[in-house]
């Protein structure tokens, strides 16, 4: 049987707890940001406002990513969630620890492409303040 790997049913959710990423093994820095941004409640909101096409470039395909990541720390069944979808789409090592102010920047100008193509961002985020 452990040719087969982990057991799933040990990677369930108890009863609405939280869910965490899954370090894949130096990319703290990736998990950080992608903590950091989905607890900025303005950001997530816009972020799951934010249409996504059909394409093949990196900026569009980063944004769809971190929805479906945002989406399981929030209502997936897993305890944990895989970011292996942006280390693939970034071409990250994840055996190479990054600099997180650096990666952080590069991050933010592949999602900020998606608000040049789209329409800003500021004003969703504006409008979730007002709201509350």
């Amino acid at each position: 049987l452990e040719v087969l790997g982990d057991n799933p049913n040990d990677n369930v959710r108890e009863d609405g707890g939280p869910a965490g990423l899954r370090n894949l093994g130096a990319t703290c820095y990736l998990g950080s940001l992608v903590q950091v941004l989905y607890h900025n409640a303005a950001f997530r909101d816009a972020l799951y406002r934010t249409p996504t096409a059909q394409r093949s470039d990196a900026e569009e395909t980063v944004v769809s990513a971190l929805q479906k990541i945002f989406a399981d720390l929030e209502i997936g069944e897993r305890s944990s969630c895989d970011v292996n979808i942006l280390t693939d789409l970034l071409g990250l090592e994840v055996s190479v620890q990054q600099d997180p102010q650096e990666f952080g920047k590069l991050f933010m100008a592949k999602v900020e492409e998606r608000k040049r193509r789209f329409g800003p961002w500021e004003e969703e985020c504006k409008k979730k303040r007002q709201e509350k």
